[in-house]
């Protein structure tokens, strides 16, 4: 009767039914008996009452999840094979499955059937070989069993023939043999007592005996020749003594109670005929030893001799053994040792823990089997040189037992026997744990440089444009994909940026529209995290058909998240099956990096009026410590700025009051000193004299900015010649000042005041370049007109006629990257201390705010130079002098009010040498009360702005609200409080700065009392 072949039977577990269908079809046509499960309740049913061979188990489905199945399976029957299925592709889920029961893991969708079938059928092989295993060794076991009691059988029937010599020559250890041998004598001649020496440090130590409390622990060396033990060491012969009380001659050497009975004594020979011991017996009655017992004696003493020598030599044998076992098997690397045809003759079990190979499948092969061929050249090599003698140490690529290559670091040398190579020997050592720690260590340095590079351009980058190319840019170059798409978001909607595609194998415009969670793109920005898909084709969640169109298969959507926004998706696809998902870590890293540099142009697109800001930000990580300092810096200077304000205001309230009487006083002089009178020069002298001191606290007002920086055609070379005189005075004699000043056209719109910073800055980085070896100053002015034609690199000009300010010197120079930041703020090449890096920054701001520019040339060791280009002002009117005009006169009635006696007395004679009816107050509210008793007795008011008990402001005030409308002119040193906007508001005619001239004052109260 032919035997039935048993059919394969496969239970399915999914909730998915084209999955059940698709496997129970083709399993079913390759001769399964398939049974099939919606869930997990359900499949754990069927497979109690079905039994299957192989159950197939999803992990994902509702109700009770694949993992609890798995684990109920694999407790209910452990042998059944347990194949997981999942769409997830995550190892988690794979290494969860397998801790928890699954023979196997196969990832969805499954592509080919075959694939899985292969699968199964390895799982129910491994199932099929591990029944036989176990069925196998309990035949095993059974076999050993009966085995074991017909051996013992044997072993006792044995015993009783030769336990004599075989328990002497089997003893394990010295003491045994000691023990045994004195046993077995005694049982074979009938003996009481007995002791066994051996000879130990010039010394008979006792090892055992029959009768220990007679026996001595130890007898030194050596021992009389009248003794037993003495003439049985010295005679070298075994000792019998019938009657041990009628031997006179004989001593007990202390062995008390031995005087009755007879003796033996066995002395212990080595080799040599050396003593190494003895061994005696005693105590015995009727009969007494006889001949035949000392030759049993003798003979059971000789196996003796032969135990110990083996005993001792099996002691030091297993001690080298064992330290050289424990050494060779329990260090992590290989020992091998190779004969001279190359073929593997011993390794050490350590091997399979480097190739998987158990050593028996190493030895009695060639060692070049375990290496890939391509390491052959090199093994060769090294193989020749062993064999020269030498050693030899390298790295190499290995082929374990599954296949897979792995590292690892060889150590050989020569083994030399009877002066001829033999073969060599050495370690094998894994250090595949060691290069894949230096491939991911380049791999995440790469991405470093990588993110490093792409967070530096991308900071440089203000417009979106420039941004979004600079991130397909480096995605490409990182990456590598076929296509990459930029999106961000508006609102719902994703809006896309920016194409990339290789070989112009896809458009643009086939991108369809996205918007927030549809798609992967979409779903990525939902979930704030990234998607990856190996198939879109096959993966549900990509809904959109245009997309699926494309032609690409892989696709990995990436959200560009800066802080806790979601400003768009970087989406990158592939032809093939790549999975993007192995580099999560490095795409999470770049898109933040792309998204803080989209950022970053996004508000630059909404703020560009911040561009200062806005450059701080994108290089905020590099420049953080310097933007400190920076503004540490910049926080004293303003300190600083604000107390001198401060001081420069009182200091002009009280100078420009004490500059009022002597220019007032010598302009009255003068109306009445004939021009050829000697003083009438002098008074001149004095009047320009006491301008310049005006002006220079104007310069000190400005310069603290109490006062509005207002431009006016300026003549340069005067300036220039001025601030250069001030800067010789702080510039080292080493340095050589040349000048070229021949410009006939210097007339600019501009500030004094910011011409002299811009100067200085200037010239003192140059001197600041040459403080250590000294060198050339030379500054320069000249004339240029720049049309179309040589307008290139000037890109901030326009065509027109300009003065061009050189200054150059011939210090250490610059780098290209420095002379593209000199003019960052908070950047300087200066030391900690020296500089706050805000002035070439303020230098080229002023420069840039007259419609002008600055160009920098400079090398390395060739030194620099600065070239300003500014406009030439040709509206001449605006300098031309004032013609003069007489002193208009009055004879209105004038209220004068000041605190200040010489004021009050120099404008009081002043007002009157004009015709002016004057009436003065040095107090404020002796002034109110004059005007308040006869409101209508004055055609004007004069009053100061700073005094005790009320300001000039509010008395105005009061004196309007007297008599509205009344003129009113308002005189100040420096105020803060008051400015012309403020007068105005006050009803106030005039706000005059003191010191005035005569001509000044009088055209103002003409023109007052003209308005009234």
């Amino acid at each position: 009767m032919k035997r039935m072949v048993e059919v394969p039977t496969l239970l399915t577990i999914d909730d998915e039914e084209a999955v059940r269908r698709s496997i129970r079809v083709f399993f079913e046509d390759s001769g399964f008996e398939v049974q099939e499960a919606g869930d997990g309740r359900t499949g754990l049913e069927i497979f109690r009452e079905k039994k299957p061979g192989v159950v197939l188990v999803d992990l994902r489905m509702p109700g009770m999840s694949g993992l609890e199945v798995i684990q109920a399976l694999s407790a209910e029957s452990p042998e059944t094979p347990v194949i997981t299925l999942s769409g997830t592709g995550m190892i988690g889920d794979a290494i969860e499955a397998i801790r928890r029961g699954a023979w196997d893991y196969v990832t969805k969708p499954i592509l080919d059937m075959a694939e899985l079938e292969h699968v199964v059928s390895m799982a129910l092989e491994r199932a099929r070989l591990r029944r036989e295993s176990r069925q196998y060794n309990e035949h095993l076991e059974q076999e050993v069993a009966r085995r074991s009691k017909e051996l013992h059988e044997l072993n006792e029937r044995l015993k009783t023939i030769v336990r004599s010599t075989r328990a002497v020559t089997v003893s394990g250890s010295v003491d045994e043999t000691a023990r045994q041998l004195l046993v077995e004598l005694a049982a074979n001649v009938g003996a009481n007592g007995g002791s066994f020496y051996l000879v130990e440090d010039s010394r008979l130590v006792l090892k055992h005996a029959l009768d220990p409390a007679h026996a001595e622990i130890a007898l030194v060396l050596p021992l009389p020749l009248n003794s037993v033990l003495g003439r049985a060491l010295a005679e070298k012969v075994p000792i019998l003594i019938r009657d041990v009380a009628a031997e006179d001659s004989i001593k007990p050497s202390g062995w008390a109670g031995y005087r009755d009975g007879s003796l033996l004594a066995f002395p212990l020979l080595d080799h040599q005929s050396q003593a190494i011991g003895v061994a005696a017996l005693h105590n015995k009655g009727n009969p007494p030893f006889t001949e035949q017992d000392r030759e049993v004696g003798a003979v059971l003493a000789s196996y003796a001799i032969e135990a110990i020598r083996a005993s001792r030599a099996s002691e030091t044998l297993s001690e080298s053994e064992e330290k050289y076992r424990d050494l060779v098997e329990n260090i992590n690397d290989a020992i091998y040792v190779v004969d001279d045809h190359g073929t593997v003759t011993y390794v050490s079990p350590a091997v399979e823990k480097v190739l998987g190979y158990p050593p028996q499948e190493i030895m009695g092969r060639h060692f070049r089997d375990f290496f890939p061929s391509r390491e052959w050249p090199r093994l060769d090599e090294a193989f020749q040189n062993l064999l020269h003698g030498k050693v030899a140490q390298g790295e190499y690529l290995v082929v374990n037992k599954a296949g897979e290559p792995t590292w690892a670091r060889t150590s050989s040398r020569p083994a030399v026997r009877e002066g001829r190579v033999i073969g060599f020997q050495g370690t094998l050592t894994d250090i595949s744990a060691t290069k894949i720690a230096e491939q991911s260590l380049a791999e995440r340095v790469h991405e470093l440089a990588v993110l490093n590079d792409l967070g530096r351009e991308m900071g440089n980058d203000l417009s979106m444009d420039s941004a979004v190319g600079t991130a397909l840019k480096h995605a490409q170059q990182s990456l590598d994909p076929d296509v990459l798409m930029l999106f961000l978001r508006q609102e719902e909607d994703l809006i896309l940026k920016g194409f990339a595609a290789k070989n112009g194998c896809h458009r643009s415009d086939s991108v369809p529209m996205h918007r927030v969670g549809d798609c992967l793109c979409g779903l990525a920005v939902a979930e704030a995290k990234a998607v990856f898909s190996t198939d879109i084709h096959l993966d549900p969640r990509c809904t959109m058909a245009e997309c699926r169109a494309m032609g690409f298969k892989s696709f990995a959507a990436v959200p560009l998240e800066s802080g806790s926004e979601t400003i768009g998706i970087l989406g990158m696809a592939s032809s093939d099956n790549r999975c993007f998902e192995d580099q999560a870590s490095f795409l999470d890293a770049f898109g933040h990096t792309v998204a803080i540099g989209l950022k970053n142009a996004i508000l630059y697109e909404k703020a560009q009026e911040d561009a200062l800001e806005l450059q701080t930000r994108l290089t905020q990580i590099q420049k953080a410590e310097q933007e400190r300092e920076g503004l540490t810096a910049q926080l004293q200077q303003a300190q600083k700025m604000e107390a001198i304000g401060t001081l420069a205001g009182g200091i002009a309230h009280d100078f420009n009051n004490i500059l009022t009487p002597i220019i007032m006083g010598a302009e009255l002089a003068l109306m009445t000193t004939p021009e050829e009178n000697r003083a009438h020069p002098l008074l001149e002298r004095v009047i320009s004299a006491g301008m310049r001191a005006k002006d220079l606290v104007q310069q000190i007002l400005t310069f603290s900015r109490q006062s509005d920086l207002e431009r006016k055609p300026l003549r340069l070379i005067p300036t220039l010649k001025e601030t250069l005189k001030l800067a010789r005075a702080a510039i080292p004699s080493t340095i050589e000042i040349r000048q070229d000043i021949v410009a006939n056209e210097d007339l600019i719109l501009a500030n004094p005041t910011q011409v002299h910073q811009v100067v200085m800055n200037l010239v003192t980085n140059a001197a600041h370049a040459m403080r250590e070896e000294g060198g050339i100053l030379e500054i320069e002015l000249r004339e240029e007109h720049l049309d179309e034609s040589n307008l290139g690199g000037l890109p901030e000009l326009v065509p027109g006629h300009f003065v061009v300010l050189t200054v150059r010197d011939t210090g250490r120079g610059m780098d290209r990257r420095t002379m593209e930041q000199i003019f960052d703020p908070f950047f300087t090449t200066k030391e900690r201390g020296e500089g706050t890096g805000l002035g070439l920054s303020i230098v080229h701001g002023i420069i840039r705010s007259y419609n002008g520019t600055i160009r920098v040339e400079s090398r390395l060791g060739e030194g620099t130079r600065f070239d300003i280009f500014i406009p030439v002002e040709r509206t001449l009117e605006a300098v031309k002098k004032e013609e003069h005009k007489p002193i208009p006169r009055g004879t209105e009635r004038i209220l004068l009010v000041d605190d200040e006696p010489m004021i009050v007395e120099i404008h009081s004679h002043m007002l009157r040498a004009l015709g002016y009816q004057v009436t003065s107050r040095l107090n404020v509210l002796d002034a109110l009360q004059t005007f308040r008793n006869d409101p209508h007795g004055f055609d004007l008011v004069i009053t100061d702005m700073t005094m005790p008990h009320m300001t000039g402001d509010k008395l105005a005030a009061e004196i309007l609200r007297i008599r509205p409308g009344v003129p009113v002119i308002l005189c100040t040193g420096f105020s803060e409080r008051v400015s012309k906007e403020m007068a105005d508001e006050l009803g106030i005619r005039a706000l005059v700065t003191k010191p005035v001239g005569i001509a000044d004052i009088a055209g103002k109260i003409r023109d007052v009392l003209g308005r009234a």
